[in-house]
């Protein structure tokens, strides 16, 4: 799984996303794409019976993960309960990837190495076989997609390549696709903007005038995030305009909007209207690690024309929020984040004034310290930089959709680790002094030459000491700050969740497509089995019998119009 806080990943994400938010307001690829003769809508009505389509979203992280629900998806049928007896659900046709194929960032190396290594032995490449044999594959880009521009996006899922035995028919980074029994899946691309751009809007809109749209049509809409659960959350003025403008086309003309799937969070929610006919699905656990759903506000949600409700999460709420307590393990499981914290300590042990042991009882130790150290800063103006410069740092790290909580939270968080600095600080001063005496006592004298080097002995120990206590205190704190956010007061889940990397409670959907209902089974798994329980043989990947996957039914629900 991607190491989220290792200070050189951090780096690299941070530099990317920031240039790619930079230019993509500028150079967005999807004005190029409307100028271009390639095709939007692609037929994969063929046959009259029932039509399989597969749904998986947020792949593309750690091996056994992305592996583990690949496998599935490359299997001819997977085996689940269904209200108490068994089912075989045949695989899909079609695989439709929701968002975010790839972490953290995007290159042809990582595309291959993290989702097209892992699909293609899941399901091999047959030669010999006919086109129409063979399942194709459709990609919705996700944020960290383009990362890069979309250019290894469209260089894997737009070249008319096969990733193992699935087809890649796709010419653009979104599509129309045709399904039987007039049911329509709208795939489409919201870039960094959150928004359809105003050339995607009108070649969809094409074709709605053009294959007449309307009574009896049903809408499958796959977008990358979902804009029901941000807009009913506290982010300030997410108004998709253009995926509005969509909805309303199709609204008005009388097709139904039935169904509404997206990725972005690595969990399973459902939420549905009153008549359980039409549902919102937010379905992000292809692979990434997993996202809390005990954060999220309750329903019911009045957005998009309807009143919608919670029916189902995976993990439970429950379950959600028995996970934060992983973070009780940040220190080990984030280990280089030590790193950071360090040479921040180091930096304020350096240009923040001698802090000395506080007279009194041991329990008035720390606020005794904070108060003889804000005393002892306002001296020294290069300490008061330094520390304004660390509270505005988590600041800005702190979750920012509530003012209030910024503000507490952020100042409780800076002031905790600049009293835990001045702590370290008071045992760095001691093992400098130790070190200066213990080395000068060893030399023999206090000759010019031994007093230098003793000094230096006496430096590199105040740094070592105060560099290891920031080490491991730091990580310590802002473990706990991590827990006591998400756990309490039900903020910072991306940040909490991430350090945790949880490879479990994975799923992915199975739709299928009658002339009457989209019935639709969400397949998931609680656990996967680690990478090293997989063997190599004979062309594929093969779990010992011991750590066999055990996928069950999340749910199950009918879209209609």
């Amino acid at each position: 799984m991607v190491r989220w806080y290792n200070p050189g990943q951090l780096a690299r994400t941070g530099v990317k996303t920031v240039v790619s938010a930079l230019f993509g307001e500028r150079a967005d690829f999807r004005a190029m794409e409307a100028l271009s003769q390639k095709r939007v809508e692609h037929d994969c009505a063929a046959g009259e019976g029932d039509a399989w389509v597969d749904y998986v979203s947020d792949t593309g992280d750690g091996f056994a993960s992305t592996y583990a629900v690949a496998s599935l998806l490359g299997r001819p049928s997977v085996e689940v309960a269904v209200d108490g007896a068994p089912r075989a659900l045949p695989r899909g046709q079609v695989l439709i990837m929701g968002g975010d194929e790839v972490y953290p960032t995007p290159s042809p190396a990582a595309y291959a190495l993290r989702l097209a290594g892992p699909y293609a032995a899941a399901l091999p490449f047959e030669g010999g076989a006919a086109d129409e044999a063979r399942p194709t594959l459709f990609a919705v880009p996700g944020n960290h997609d383009w990362y890069d521009g979309l250019g290894a996006f469209m260089g894997l899922f737009s070249a008319g390549k096969t990733i193992g035995n699935w087809r890649t028919p796709q010419e653009r980074s979104y599509f129309v696709l045709r399904l039987p029994h007039r049911v329509w899946l709208f795939g489409v691309d919201l870039q960094l903007s959150h928004d359809l751009d105003r050339g995607q809007l009108e070649a969809m809109l094409d074709i709605v005038r053009a294959r007449d749209l309307g009574p009896g049509d049903r809408v499958i809409l796959c977008t990358p995030e979902p804009d029901w659960a941000y807009r009913a959350s506290e982010i300030e003025a997410y108004v998709p305009t253009h995926l509005d403008a969509l909805r309303e086309a199709l609204r008005a003309r009388g097709a139904a909007v039935v169904l509404q799937l997206a990725g972005d969070l690595h969990h399973y929610r459902r939420q549905s209207d009153a008549t359980r006919r039409r549902h919102l699905v937010t379905a992000g656990g292809g692979g990434a690690f997993v996202h809390p759903t005990h954060t999220t506000p309750p329903g019911p949600y009045d957005t998009l024309g309807g009143t919608y409700t919670d029916r189902v999460s995976f993990p439970s709420a429950a379950q959600s929020a028995r996970l934060c307590w992983g973070l009780c393990r940040f220190p080990c499981a984030n280990a280089s984040f030590g790193i950071t914290t360090a040479a921040v300590y180091v930096i304020l042990g350096l240009v923040m004034p001698p802090a000395e042991m506080p007279p009194g009882p041991w329990y008035a130790f720390l606020p005794l310290l904070a108060l003889d150290g804000l005393a002892r800063v306002r001296e020294n103006v290069a300490s008061m930089a330094w520390m304004a410069l660390v509270i505005a740092g988590f600041f800005a790290f702190t979750e920012t959709r509530v003012r209030w909580y910024r503000y507490v939270a952020g100042l409780t968080h800076g002031l905790t680790h600049l009293c835990a600095a001045l702590a370290g600080g008071v045992l760095a001063h001691a093992a400098s002094d130790a070190a200066y005496a213990g080395l000068l006592a060893l030399l023999g004298g206090k000759s010019w030459i031994h007093d230098r080097l003793a000094k230096i002995a006496s430096l590199a120990a105040y740094v070592l000491s105060l560099g290891a206590w920031g080490y491991v205190v730091g990580a310590i704190l802002f473990g706990a700050y991590l827990l006591g956010s998400v756990r309490l007061f039900g903020r910072h889940g991306n940040e909490a969740f991430s350090a945790m990397r949880g490879e479990g409670y994975k799923h992915f959907l199975r739709m299928r497509i009658t002339p009457d209902v989209i019935e639709v089974f969400a397949v998931g798994l609680n656990t996967v089995a680690p990478a090293k329980r997989y063997a190599w043989r004979d062309g594929r990947w093969h779990l010992d019998e011991a750590s066999a996957l055990s996928p069950h039914l999340v749910d199950r629900f009918e879209a209609r119009a």
